[in-house]
């Protein structure tokens, strides 16, 4: 059976949901809490079964991790004039908006700026190392 590459990043998510979930079972069932000397009966499942679920999924995320890396570097799209790996894209529109969140940083910037140190009641002057008004005007894009 063959899935999208978007239905197999959803199928990832969903693993490493079942990680969470049976990560959880384990801490409720490595351990019991009864009174001194009384008996108790075991939880239906085990340690070992759980952590044998465990083992099987993370396999599959890895073997799914390892499907959507060869599908990402074999896929190419169009970008800036020639065909990039979707790996180089997604790193690359990653870095893109990091970039965007820095110079929207530099533009929201005050180019001096007056601050009372609330110990001391020094008054502190922030100055600006560049022009904010010029990151202002450059476009986004």
């Amino acid at each position: 059976m063959k899935i999208t590459l978007a239905q197999a990043i959803n199928l990832l998510s969903s693993l490493h949901k079942k990680v969470g979930e049976l990560q959880g079972e384990f801490f409720n069932v490595h351990v019991i809490e009864v009174p001194k000397g009384e008996t108790y009966t075991p939880y239906e499942i085990t340690v070992e079964a759980v952590l044998q679920q465990l083992s099987e999924v993370q396999r599959d995320i890895l073997e799914l991790k390892e499907i959507i890396q060869q599908a990402n570097l074999s896929n190419l799209v169009e970008w800036d004039g020639s065909s990039i790996s979707m790996i180089r894209a997604i790193e690359t529109a990653k870095q893109l908006r990091e970039r965007l969140d820095l110079l929207k940083t530099l533009a929201n910037t005050k180019k001096r700026e007056y601050n009372v140190h609330h110990h001391s009641g020094a008054i502190m002057e922030q100055i600006a190392l560049f022009d904010p008004a010029e990151f202002k005007k450059k476009p986004t894009n």
